[in-house]
């Protein structure tokens, strides 16, 4: 669900560059770390400008032109964190071997 500027739920659609974006939900995010190892990034939330019922489990990859990632402050009583929100052109399946 949306928030609005008042950290409230929103039922207004979110636009991006004039375009409607639309939350993913249940995806989650790996990024490769110094090492190398690809392992499950917390705190990212994904929306895409393509709305698509994906099978569960099947590797994704962005497709289109853009990625756009966004960093936030999210503060919980005394304690801050920084999350970050990306949002996608589409999603496609991972191929082999990439």
């Amino acid at each position: 669900m949306e928030r609005g500027a008042d950290g409230k739920p929103s039922n207004t659609q979110k636009l991006v560059d004039g375009k409607p974006v639309y939350p993913l939900r249940g995806v989650v995010v790996q990024i490769q770390n110094d090492a190398g190892a690809w392992v499950v990034a917390d705190g990212i939330s994904v929306k895409s400008r393509v709305v698509r019922d994906w099978p569960q489990y099947i590797p994704l990859a962005p497709a289109g032109e853009k990625v756009i990632v966004t960093p936030y402050a999210a503060v919980s009583g005394k304690y801050a964190s920084v999350r970050y929100s990306v949002i996608v052109d589409d999603l496609e399946p991972v191929q082999s071997g990439k």
